[in-house]
């Protein structure tokens, strides 16, 4: 056989292809990942052409644009010790946390588009479960044994009582003889086969173990608000290749057209989610 030029190249190029051999990709350890930054957008600014993002909710066009960008840092134990939250219209907000062996001091500095500043400093006390006692609305916070919230009270009163089943808050009953609403009691449904978003501040108690797919809120008692179911909303989620969510959409709607309150501006959010995996 003769031997060709063409055919020397041909039998080169074979060579170096079945010789070339592809890096396998590194998966990430999953059950390491935290949150790192969040984006958040809605449809606040009508009309706005700056970070306009067209997207499909519910079959129809609507434009969202970015409202805040949230960043979280970790120290080398994954403890959460810097968020910052840059709005759009120009303010920041950072919050610090400092962390000694029976509560927390979180530290708040705001700095507004007109360039005024405050700072803030809040001790969050912590249980021998490593919990805060302080609930988010000045309440005192009770937890289960798997660290999940179950009660939050206001001397004897218990203003909030937790419902978890299969390590998922299902309902929430709020009561409170001196508000606008007296009695009212959210429902939560999951998607059971998806893993929720890491709690990067398990210092508030444990997190659902399931992605929250619909969540009913319903006034039982008020003398000012409609009585009955009066607003829902529905999430959807985006997943990136590895299964994590990178995108959550929520459709928020009025069950009662009397119901003033809304979650979302115009009742849509949507929020991206990046991630690091030490």
């Amino acid at each position: 056989m003769k031997i060709t030029p063409i055919l020397v190249i041909t039998i080169f190029l074979l060579s170096w292809l079945l010789g070339c051999k592809k890096e396998p990709e590194l998966v990430p350890n999953l059950d390491s990942c935290r949150i790192v930054k969040q984006i958040y957008k809605n449809t606040w600014l009508k009309g706005s052409k700056i970070d306009t993002e067209p997207i499909i909710v519910e079959g129809r066009p609507v434009n969202v644009s970015t409202n805040t960008v949230t960043k979280f840092a970790y120290d080398k134990a994954g403890k959460l010790i810097l968020e910052t939250v840059d709005y759009s219209i120009g303010s920041t907000v950072k919050q610090t946390y400092m962390y000694f062996f029976d509560l927390i001091i979180k530290s708040t500095s705001s700095t507004s588009f007109q360039d005024n500043r405050s700072e803030a400093k809040d001790t969050l006390f912590l249980n021998k479960q490593g919990l805060s006692i302080n609930a988010h609305s000045g309440l005192t916070a009770t937890y289960d044994e798997q660290n999940f919230l179950i009660k939050e009270s206001a001397g004897t009163l218990d203003i909030k009582k937790y419902i978890i089943q299969r390590d998922n808050l299902i309902s929430l009953d709020y009561t409170n003889p001196n508000s606008d609403i007296s009695h009212k009691q959210d429902i939560y449904e999951y998607l059971l086969d998806k893993n929720n978003l890491p709690n990067n501040q398990p210092f508030w108690g444990s997190a659902s173990k399931n992605l929250v797919t619909r969540y009913t809120e319903t006034v039982l008692s008020s003398e000012t608000y409609p009585i009955g179911p009066v607003y829902q909303i529905e999430y959807t989620y985006i997943f990136d290749k590895y299964g994590r969510v990178k995108r959550r959409i929520s459709i928020g709607k009025q069950l009662n057209p009397l119901w003033p309150f809304e979650a979302d501006p115009y009742g849509i959010g949507v929020t991206d989610f990046e991630y690091e995996c030490p």
